[in-house]
């Protein structure tokens, strides 16, 4: 009861702030991969499971991006880059508690971005922009669930705190409300399956032929072992996009296709390197991408009881269990302990 009231309020301050705001600006966040760092997400796409009690993980994305906005002159008819090329940097970190919740802090920067100016589109987009530029401050957290056989299902409320630079194309000088519902599937042979959907509560930005603001949102995103034989390094690909509400147009309907590869160098540290590439002109999706991340993951140490008086208590390993990067290939045993969890 307690958290449905605090997601309504959230839902209820968010709307307002899209009320509040002029919405003839460009403070908006014009990138759709933003990343959480679930312990089990597959890229920016959130999943169903949380890790392991006790669990932290630190982690890092950059990437290189062209055409982030692409926008049509009604005078020349000539395609203006507004904003291209990008170099993101994302930091987060995520913790897990009480085995079924997880908490996430992300700091979004443009280490450095570039744009050509295009005001006979709009004079909202009369100035390049800023070449280094902070973005909103994004708080996740995420709940397991139920768990149906091979299947885990979540929920999750992902806030944008308006901290970021103005003008940049890296915030909304609002705050947003994102809650999503989160499906997942994982065999035995290390396949996952990961999907969500939600609505994206924002401040909304009116120019002369779209516009930008709460839109229903989606991902899906597949996770297996290259070659099915080795463990170490693994294969994702992710689709991800939204809907704006009130817009009919491709810029209010951006969809961006990412692959990448991971790999485990030890049990505590991951990498991946990934292309991406939109398949609509919308808002925020690349003419390509380049991404590189890592993730550190401190492996758990549980005491076990010692075996006599005299002898100290031994340690129990627990691997990491990051399954777009160092996967179990079921359920861990005890991981969750939900209410209402079915074998």
């Amino acid at each position: 009861m307690l958290r449905s009231a605090i997601v309504l309020l959230l839902v209820v301050l968010g709307a307002g702030s899209a009320r509040a705001i002029d919405n003839t600006d460009t403070n908006f966040v014009a990138s759709r991969f933003q990343p959480v760092g679930g312990i089990h997400d597959v890229l920016a796409v959130q999943a169903a499971r949380v890790g392991p009690d006790g669990r932290l993980a630190t982690w890092a994305y950059l990437d290189y991006a062209t055409g982030l906005l692409r926008l049509q002159s009604s005078f020349t008819g000539n395609t203006v880059n507004v904003l291209s090329p990008r170099v993101s940097l994302n930091l987060g970190g995520t913790y897990v508690f009480m085995d079924d919740y997880e908490v996430s802090l992300v700091l979004p920067f443009a280490l450095y971005q570039g744009g050509t100016p295009a005001p006979t589109v709009s004079p909202s987009f009369a100035n390049a922009p800023p070449s280094f530029a902070f973005g909103d401050v994004v708080l996740s957290g995420k709940a397991h669930v139920y768990t149906f056989g091979d299947f885990d299902f979540g929920a999750g409320l992902r806030l944008s705190v308006p901290s970021g630079t103005h003008g940049a194309y890296m915030s909304y000088t609002g705050l947003t409300v994102q809650p999503q519902i989160m499906v997942e599937y994982a065999n035995l042979l290390g396949v996952r399956i990961v999907g969500n959907t939600g609505v994206a509560v924002r401040p909304s930005r009116e120019f002369d032929y779209a516009s930008i603001g709460t839109a229903w949102t989606y991902g899906i995103a597949g996770d297996w072992p290259f070659l099915w034989t080795l463990e170490e390094l693994r294969i994702v690909a992710s689709v991800q996009g939204e809907l704006v509400f009130n817009d009919v147009t491709q810029f209010g309907s951006p969809l961006e296709l990412m692959l990448a590869a991971l790999y485990r160098v030890n049990p505590a540290v991951n990498v991946s390197f990934g292309v991406g590439k939109g398949l609509t002109n919308g808002y925020g999706v690349p003419l390509v991408r380049v991404l590189a991340g890592v993730t550190y993951t401190p492996i758990l140490e549980a005491a076990v009881g010692p075996s006599s008086a005299a002898a100290p208590a031994p340690t129990a390993v627990v691997p990491d269990t990051h399954p777009s990067q160092n996967p179990a290939p079921s359920h861990e045993a005890g991981e969750h302990k939900a209410k209402g969890t079915k074998p």
